[in-house]
């Protein structure tokens, strides 16, 4: 099969999930009667094994999860495809090496001519040294549930990586799935009307975490106001406005 370069959903699907018959896999459609195979639980690597084998597939994605996956997939492509690049530099570098050695034996100037090339040649070396630090950088990608003190699953809980802007949202199930750097240690879980919470993470080791919030405490119930007495009221308003030394 073609290798895959990128996966999308073209036309999102309007119906209702919760609606949906489950089944193995996921869920049935009945308007489409199709399987739609639910990825929020997979790691990339999963998923794109699954679509190496099936085709014609509809599927159930976590909000950031197609675009952590496609960043994966132009990383790999782009890896790939550096070979014939580091050949071509190669022969690049060994022809102007020999250049400037000649022009070195015959020209005065030479040895500044050769500084330039020196100075050029770390450039080139520092650009392909940043995409081998940023393929170095390793990810892992963590899943969890949210719900509340009843077990209920809350759903638009935002998940981050505390001073980053790595989060996502967990689903109307209440699941999220994050892709984090390995080194992450925590996770900050927030919602309007809960109490946040800051969890300790360690992705190379754990990749389920299963987090319960609480609801803030607020007051409830009929409010009382508490007036003055009509006698303060008109000593303030007629006596006490008279005599302003006893402020």
């Amino acid at each position: 099969m073609t290798p895959i370069q990128k996966i999308t959903i073209p036309q999102p699907c309007r119906q209702d999930w919760q609606l949906m018959t489950p089944v193995e896999q996921g869920r049935h459609c009945l308007q489409c009667s199709k399987t739609v195979t639910d990825f929020t639980l997979m790691t990339n690597t999963e998923i794109l094994t699954y679509f190496t084998s099936h085709e014609n597939v509809c599927g159930r994605f976590a909000q950031d999860q197609l675009g952590n996956i496609n960043n994966q997939l132009d990383y790999e492509n782009t890896k790939n495809n550096t070979g014939w690049k580091k050949w071509l530099a190669a022969m690049v570098f060994l022809g102007s090496t020999m250049f400037f050695k000649a022009s070195a034996q015959s020209a005065t100037t030479a040895p500044q001519i050769e500084q330039g090339v020196k100075n050029n040649l770390f450039d080139n070396g520092r650009t392909i040294g940043k995409v081998a630090v940023h393929s170095a950088v390793k990810t892992s990608i963590i899943i969890g549930h949210v719900d509340d003190e009843a077990k209920r699953p809350i759903s638009g809980v935002t998940v981050m990586i505390p001073s980053t802007d790595i989060s996502t949202l967990t689903d109307a199930a209440g699941d999220f799935l994050l892709q984090v750097p390995s080194l992450a240690k925590q996770l900050t879980i927030a919602h309007i009307g809960y109490a946040s919470q800051l969890i300790t993470i360690n992705p190379q080791s754990s990749k389920s975490y299963e987090v319960k919030l609480r609801v803030q405490p607020m007051l409830l119930g009929k409010v009382a106001v508490v007036r003055p007495s009509l006698v303060k009221r008109l000593y303030n308003k007629c006596i006490k406005k008279t005599n302003p030394q006893d402020i």
